[in-house]
This record gives structure tokens, C-alpha cells and sequence, in this order.
């Protein structure tokens, strides 16, 4: 939805309207009748409200109006809270984040659990299903892969083009019914173990039509990688047992949702990023295909590098979360920082699995350099 705010209001204040739509769709909640009539003033700051055709964007509720016992009570509830609860709620800091059942308790306020399940193990509805192992081609999503090849490049790399001057040749869809099925079973725990995520992490890729399982925070994600490797890749998975021991936030399977970042290990070949046969480190040079796989990645509850963090590096699973119960988290994630504990810039954003059952390569992109 578009929210429209009367051109005589200040710059502040379509600000402050803006924010208020960006926390609700963080909420995973969809105004559905954003209007200037629905944005009422309190001394000078905007406040949504007329919540009664709000929808929720795929933790299980419906609209108010259809489920008045649930979903009418936690909308009104979210209407009201304070901005406090909000924020704790929705921590980036784990230790600081509350769950639902901690608000309701000790602030007596009821608010929404994000009630369903996980998705079935049953493969995609668009899927052939041909009970086998199947490459498809998909003319579709060769726009959608253009589309994410200039929206997802950072504009540090774009001033020198090298990230967009490719020609993307086909895109083909893995149908591995093996591999599914661990990556269901591996969502399905993590929805056990967790329940439903109340950190939600932003999805910057989004593919039409493809709907992905909030509950246990999956996203697509981009791998670079040699040509060489990829019929083992899609027909095993993703290997953390074969990562780079130097990894400077663990040693695990990186991925990214920038599609520069996954252009640096997209090698022609044999050449790799360890091995840089053409020599260059930003992009491959080499005469031949390269490839750039699009994946399902479940990352569950996440951990969020910190600036001072330096001791990440050579470990072979994610920190700690709950020393208490000897729980893990279920994936690390770097953002664009100076890292202080390393001395370096963290130029792009970065995600860390340890686990190969969390990441389902589901699409793989071939291109040349132009």
C-alpha cells in the first residue's frame, strides 16, 4: 500500500508516516487501507489507525474482520502499544529481545504469536515433479535475475560496472526431490525448536510467485561459485565441511543477497577465488560460463556480527545463544560495518550457514562478461 499524507504537511511529519508503515510491514502486517483518513494527527505526529482491513503477510492470520477472536484483538493491541514494546520486541540485539509471551506477562499486553506451521515437505506447486533429479529451463526468470542484477549491487561496486556488465544467458530451475526433502525437515525443526521468529530478517530478493516461510526466517540468497563445481553442488548441497578455514566469520557455507558480492567467487573453470587464474579479485575474467546459484537459505534465530566481534574466525559453528540450555543460533549474519575488533570495512552484507540441510539451491543463473 501507498501511504499519501496531504501535501501541506512538513517534511517531518511524511516521515514520521513513512516510519509508522515501515514498523507494521516489519510486524509482517499489511495496513490494506493506508489513506489520509486513516492517518490521524496527535500534537503534529502522524498515527495509523483503522486497522479493521489490515492483513498479515504470512504468519497464518487472515483479515480482522475474518478472525475477530485473533487477529482483530492482536491488531487493536499492536494499534496501542507503545513504542517500547515494538522495539523490544523486535531487537536487533538477541540478549535485548523479548519474546511474546515475556510482553504479555510482564507488561500485560496480548500480542500475536505468528500461529501456523512451517511449510509441508511437499516440493513447490510450479515444480514438474517428475520424482527425479531435473534441471528446468525458465525463460520467466531471466527478467526477475536483470531486475535483481541492478537493485542488488551495491553502489560502491556500481561506479566501476564490472558487477552489471554481464549477460545473463539462461536460468534453470533444480528440481531435487532429495534435497528437498532435508530442506523441509531442517524447517520443520527449526520451527520446533524456535517457534516462530520474532526478529524478522529483510528480504531484499523477492521472486514472483514464490512464497517464502516467515516462521523460520527464509530468504533467497546469492552463492557465487567455480563452474566447475556445480553439478556436485545442486545435486548435494552446499558443503560447509569444504569452506575456507580463513572465513573471517566462520567456517560455514557465505552467501549473499548483493549480487556483486556473489560475482567475486563466480569463476569460469577451474579458476576460484583462491586461485585467481585471470588474476583479477572483483570479477572473473576468464573466457567461459560462469555461474551464480539463487538459493532458499533457512536462517532461523540469527546472529548479528557486532563491530567489536573478532573471534568468529576458524569456528565451525555459530555462537552460543542460550548458555543456560546449550542452544546455538542457527546462522550468522555480517551487515556493512567497520569492524572495530578487525580493523577492516565490512563492505557488503553477508549470511553464514553451518548447517548444509538449511540452503536449497533452487535456481541456477549462467553468464558470460560482456
Amino acid at each position: 500500500s501507498r501511504l499519501t499524507v496531504p501535501h501541506v504537511l512538513c517534511d517531518d511529519t511524511r516521515v514520521h508516516g513513512v516510519q509508522s508503515v515501515v514498523k507494521i510491514h516489519l510486524l509482517n502486517i499489511m495496513h490494506g487501507g493506508l489513506k489520509p483518513s486513516n492517518c490521524l494527527m496527535d500534537g503534529g505526529i502522524p498515527r495509523l489507525s483503522g486497522f479493521e482491513t489490515a492483513k498479515d503477510r504470512g504468519l497464518g492470520f487472515g483479515t480482522a474482520s475474518q478472525q475477530k477472536g485473533t487477529a482483530a484483538h492482536s491488531l487493536e493491541a499492536l494499534k496501542c502499544a507503545a513504542p517500547e514494546l515494538v522495539q523490544r520486541l523486535m531487537h536487533k540485539d538477541p540478549p535485548r529481545r523479548i519474546k511474546p509471551w515475556q510482553a504479555e506477562r510482564e507488561l500485560m499486553v496480548w500480542v500475536p504469536r505468528g500461529v501456523g506451521a512451517p511449510a509441508s515437505e511437499e516440493p513447490p506447486p510450479h515444480w514438474k515433479n517428475t520424482g527425479t533429479y531435473t534441471e528446468v529451463h525458465s525463460p520467466s526468470m531471466k527478467d526477475v535475475v536483470m531486475r535483481l542484477l541492478w537493485e542488488t549491487t551495491d553502489t560502491y561496486c556500481d561506479r566501476y560496472g564490472t558487477a552489471t556488465r554481464i549477460e545473463v544467458q539462461r536460468v534453470l530451475r533444480v528440481e531435487n526431490p532429495i534435497l528437498w526433502k532435508s530442506f523441509a525437515r531442517r524447517r520443520a525443526e527449526l520451527f520446533e525448536r524456535n517457534g516462530p521468529q520474532w526478529q524478522p530478517v529483510e528480504r531484499r530478493i523477492e521472486v514472483d510467485g514464490v512464497r517464502l516461510d516467515n516462521t523460520t526466517n527464509e530468504v533467497f540468497l546469492l552463492h557465487g561459485m567455480p563452474a566447475a563445481n556445480l553439478p556436485t553442488v545442486t545435486h548435494n548441497g552446499l558443503d560447509e565441511r569444504l569452506a575456507d578455514p580463513k572465513g573471517l566469520y566462520g567456517v560455514g557455507s557465505y552467501l549473499t543477497d548483493q549480487w556483486c558480492k556473489a560475482l567475486q567467487y563466480s569463476r569460469a573453470g577451474r579458476c576460484s577465488i583462491r586461485k585467481k587464474l585471470c588474476g583479477n579479485h572483483s570479477r572473473c575474467e576468464c573466457t567461459g560460463k560462469k555461474v551464480v546459484l539463487l538459493c532458499r537459505v533457512l536462517l532461523g534465530e540469527p546472529y548479528w556480527v557486532k563491530p567489536f566481534d573478532h573471534q568468529l574466525k576458524g569456528r565451525r559453528r555459530p555462537p552460543l545463544r542460550d548458555a543456560e540450555n546449550h542452544v546455538l543460533y542457527d546462522s550468522v549474519i555480517a551487515e556493512p560495518q567497520w569492524m572495530s575488533g578487525m580493523q577492516r570495512q565490512q563492505w557488503h552484507r553477508e549470511f553464514v550457514l553451518f548447517d548444509r540441510k538449511s540452503v536449497y539451491p533452487e535456481y541456477i543463473i549462467e553468464f558470460t562478461n560482456k
